[in-house]
C-alpha cells in the first residue's frame, strides 16, 4: 500500500495485491472495510470498529468435507457427463487468413433498458448477471447456428455465508 499526497486536501491510496492472495470479491470486502474506517466524507476516522468475519481456513475444511461427501460425488459425476463431448469451436463467418483482429465494444445500457431487464431477473429469481449472460448465449446461438455452446465465466467462488470472508475463494 501506498498514500500519495495528491495537494493539500487530498490524497491517493494505492493498494496492490497479487491474485494468489486475494480473489477479486476480497479486493472488493478490502476496499469497503478502508472506506468504512476513513468514514463517509473520507476526513475522519469510523467510530465503528473492525469485526473479524468468518475464518478462510474455516471455510477450506467446509470445503474439503463437502468434497468427501456423496453431494460432491454426485456432481462430479454430472458435468463428466456434461463435458464428456466438447462443442466445436464457434465459426462466425471470420476469414482464417485474416491479420488477427482484436477490438473493444463499449455499449451503454439505457435506464429504461436496465429497469427492465432488472424487472425480469427479479421476476425470475435471477441476477441481472445472469439475464446479461443468457443473452449473450442467444446471440452466439444466433451468430453461429450451433445448439450447443459452451462460455466460461468467472464466479466470485462464495456463499453469502462466506461473504465477508477474505481470501481465494476461485473454485
Amino acid at each position: 500500500a501506498t498514500l500519495y499526497q495528491a495537494g493539500q486536501r487530498f490524497s491517493v491510496l494505492v493498494f496492490t495485491m497479487d491474485h494468489l492472495i486475494c480473489d477479486g470479491w476480497s479486493g472488493w470486502q478490502v476496499t469497503e472495510q478502508i472506506v468504512s474506517m476513513l468514514g463517509e466524507d473520507s476526513t475522519t476516522a469510523s467510530s465503528q470498529p473492525w469485526q473479524p468475519g468468518p475464518e478462510f481456513f474455516d471455510y477450506v475444511l467446509q470445503q474439503q468435507q463437502w468434497l468427501a461427501g456423496t453431494q460432491a460425488r454426485r456432481q462430479l459425476e454430472y458435468w463428466k457427463q456434461e463435458l464428456a463431448h466438447p462443442t466445436e469451436p464457434l465459426e462466425l463467418g471470420y476469414r482464417s487468413n485474416a491479420p488477427e483482429r482484436r477490438a473493444v465494444a463499449v455499449v451503454k445500457l439505457d435506464e429504461e433498458l436496465v429497469r427492465g431487464l432488472n424487472a425480469l431477473a427479479t421476476r425470475h429469481g435471477v441476477s441481472l448477471y445472469v439475464i446479461l449472460l443468457a443473452s449473450y448465449l442467444v446471440l452466439l446461438r444466433r451468430l453461429s447456428g450451433n445448439a450447443q455452446l459452451a462460455v466460461g465465466a468467472p464466479m466470485p467462488g462464495r456463499s453469502k455465508e462466506w461473504h465477508e470472508c477474505f481470501g481465494v475463494f476461485n473454485n
